[in-house]
């Protein structure tokens, strides 16, 4: 019933959406009820570096790439927050602020093309493998490939039985009353034996 909350992050961080919302909902807080932008700025930038931290040591989501770009985010925003800490000072000479302006936007720019980036090689990867699927040269091909398998997989299974199946044929010399055992092996049954000892259990010890 609620696994779109729970869907994506590992079993024993089902409850992770939680403390993404509850992330939110503070930082809401803080934007509704201190009305100085210092004290905004301060108090998103301490709630910020936590969740990256909690974020870092624990990883919460199944995909690895989710957690690099869940770091990224708030890394960025952690980024953003601190910097405007300074923009926020008077003292703070005008130059200094138009490189934090400057590398504030970059950092934004380069966090959105990756995950454009990302998003985009997602969807066409997928759509890639549905259009192999629909394409006849492609289906041939896997078709091919999938009775080579099947042929494969038969073919070492009738290996595996003739090899349990076979016999040593021992020859018994003419002219004698009783067979002289172990006699003469053929050399191309003896290929199929796997080890000395095997042979030894077959072949019975000749009589001193």
């Amino acid at each position: 019933r609620f696994s779109y909350l729970t869907k994506g992050y590992r079993a024993e961080f089902a409850y992770w959406q939680v403390v993404i919302m509850m992330r939110k909902l503070l930082v809401a807080f803080v934007a509704s009820f201190f009305k100085t932008a210092e004290i905004q700025l301060v108090a998103c930038t301490a709630i910020a570096s936590v969740a990256w931290v909690l974020q870092t040591k624990l990883s919460p989501f199944e995909d690895a790439r989710l957690n690099r770009l869940e770091q990224m985010s708030l890394g960025t925003s952690w980024f953003m927050f601190s910097s405007s800490n300074f923009l926020s000072i008077p003292a703070v000479a005008l130059w200094i602020k138009q490189v934090l302006s400057v590398l504030i936007v970059g950092l934004l720019l380069v966090f959105f093309g990756y995950c454009f980036s990302r998003i985009s090689k997602s969807v066409w990867k997928d759509k890639g493998e549905k259009l192999k699927k629909k394409l006849p040269c492609c289906k041939k091909q896997k078709d091919s490939e999938e009775i080579i398998d099947e042929g494969s997989a038969e073919l070492q299974q009738n290996n595996r039985t003739w090899s349990s199946n076979v016999t040593l044929e021992i020859t018994v010399k003419p002219g004698n009353n009783q067979a002289d055992l172990p006699g003469t092996v053929l050399e191309s049954e003896l290929s199929h034996i796997a080890t000395t000892r095997e042979l030894t259990d077959i072949l019975p010890s000749e009589s001193g």
